[in-house]
């Protein structure tokens, strides 16, 4: 640790992740481990057989039903249930924070969580894709449990859809969008009872959006049902898929116009990286780098085989958080 703030940090997440390791769907903390060579700390964290959700998603959406993928969604509130149960915002969910085991979900990285009873403003970092409008109009605003209700609603909608939001867009562009009130189109097929689901979740008012027990108890009410393919509520207005499998969505809040959005899925790829986070067994306490896993760093932690641990990368092997948008404002103030 190369200063006494990065390693406040460290305590900080370490804390965090204890407060709620217990449950399921929250990834298990093992340990920590010190490199001796570079003095840098490692928290030894659960192996996922299954990567991230946004890999697992990319390789196996064909093939799950949506039984299925209700359960995917239901897992994920059931963890962060637990976290806000605990008083915790996590602040930074999205598909590469959502790891895979055997089927099971599990609520990992809590590098931007912080404690109600200690949540000052909020500077914007996370996915853009998942961060709700309110952040990139006012770049101190306090970020609280409504804020993760609608990245999980975005989450929701990535489940259905296998992909991430707004793909192939620039990170400018997919604030434009989110502030003005545009978001994905429900995806073909989908039962409209889960579409409200996360389309109340998302909403760009957040005292109009769900909380986590509400959206744990729909989803569970989702999965008792057994004709889920047939699912509806009364009333409720749809939009629909749009011609050549455009998405078209209209905006849902008081911050954009009537115009219909539209994002052609095959559109050209133009500084669309979001983020660079990985998925693994360790996770590296430097705050601003994430150490990226490759399986010739893995080796045993002890002869117990209660964990394992990432020996550190190379230089070269170390991929930074890209997806910060502190500095939107900065660069273009009228988003």
């Amino acid at each position: 640790m190369g200063t006494e703030g990065s390693f406040e940090e460290f305590v900080k997440e370490l804390k965090l992740i204890r407060s709620v390791d217990f449950h399921d769907n929250v990834i298990r903390f093992y340990g920590v481990s010190e490199d001796p060579t570079t003095h840098r700390y490692f928290m030894v964290l659960q192996y996922a057989n299954g990567g991230n959700l946004r890999d697992f998603l990319n390789k196996h959406h064909e093939f799950l039903n949506w039984e299925t993928r209700i359960n995917m969604a239901s897992q994920i509130a059931s963890g962060l249930k637990c976290i806000h149960e605990r008083n915790i915002v996590h602040r930074d969910l999205h598909s590469k924070n959502i790891l895979v085991h055997d089927g099971k979900m599990m609520i990992t990285d809590f590098g931007l969580s912080k404690s109600l009873d200690n949540n000052e403003h909020s500077v914007v970092g996370g996915m853009v894709g998942y961060i709700e409008p309110q952040c990139f109009i006012d770049s101190t605003y306090k970020r609280d449990k409504a804020s993760d209700i609608y990245s999980l609603g975005v989450l929701l909608w990535e489940i259905s859809s296998g992909k991430p939001p707004f793909n192939n867009m620039a990170i400018l562009d997919i604030a434009r969008e989110v502030v003005q009130g545009r978001r994905e189109a429900p995806i073909e097929g989908s039962p409209p009872a889960y579409v409200a689901i996360y389309q109340m979740a998302w909403d760009s008012d957040p005292n109009k959006r769900s909380t986590i027990n509400k959206v744990r108890e729909d989803l569970e009410r989702l999965q008792s049902n057994c004709d889920i393919e047939n699912l509806s509520l009364a009333g409720l207005s749809i939009n629909s898929q749009g011609k050549d499998n455009n998405f078209v969505s209209s905006p849902v809040s008081e911050f954009g116009s009537n115009n219909n959005f539209a994002a052609n899925s095959g559109a050209q790829n133009s500084n669309v990286q979001q983020s660079t986070i990985p998925f693994g067994v360790a996770e590296s306490m430097n705050p601003n780098k994430r150490a990226t896993l490759r399986d010739n760093y893995i080796q045993p932690i002890n002869n117990n085989n209660t964990g394992q641990l990432m020996s550190p990368p190379n230089s070269n092997e170390i991929s930074t958080k890209q997806d910060s948008v502190a500095d939107l404002h900065k660069q273009n103030p009228t988003i």
